[in-house]
């Protein structure tokens, strides 16, 4: 939602430009407009520090059918864990290699998410033909998400399962 704040009573017959200086979508962005007394209008873009909801949209960006299961893989991580540091002997052994396994999980699987993304794209770009180097870095951008997530979520579970490991001892 752009924000259109009219300082002077002749922008209010004026449409307000739906663009950005700094390239983001103009619903990120608070466009101040500032009437002239020689009735020339000038648009000032600032782009928002804190947006409502930015691990939703960056979920959102990662392709939801990717990202949603490393989520669940992440929640599963700090289950496991969790019942690692509840149980003793065997079974914390199992819930810490449990943790593990599922971090494993979210690894590999953040790695295919990228490997069809980049497929994605390429057929994207094959079809389109010539395409600016700024669209493929944002595309390859995109496609890191879920390799950032799943070796994120694939630390923390090295973590727990080594807390696991020594807290059982």
């Amino acid at each position: 939602m752009v924000i259109g704040i009219r300082l002077h009573e002749q922008a209010i017959h004026r449409s307000l430009p739906n663009r950005s200086l700094s390239g983001s979508h103009p619903s990120k962005c608070l466009i101040f407009v500032l009437a002239n007394p020689d009735s020339t209008v000038a648009t000032i873009d600032i782009q928002l520090v804190s947006r409502q909801r930015p691990m939703f949209e960056l979920l959102v960006q990662g392709n939801l059918t990717f990202t949603v299961p490393l989520v669940i893989a992440a929640l599963a991580v700090v289950g496991a864990a969790i019942m690692a540091f509840v149980h003793n002997g065997e079974s914390a052994q199992w819930y810490g290699e449990l943790t593990f396994q599922i971090g494993l999980f979210a690894f590999v699987f953040g790695l295919f998410s990228q490997a069809i993304s980049l497929y994605q794209m390429m057929g994207a770009i094959e079809r389109v033909g010539a395409v600016s180097p700024a669209l493929v870095a944002g595309g390859l951008k995109l496609s890191m998400i879920g390799p950032a997530m799943g070796i994120g979520i694939f630390a923390i579970a090295v973590l727990l399962r080594l807390a696991a490991r020594s807290f059982s001892r």
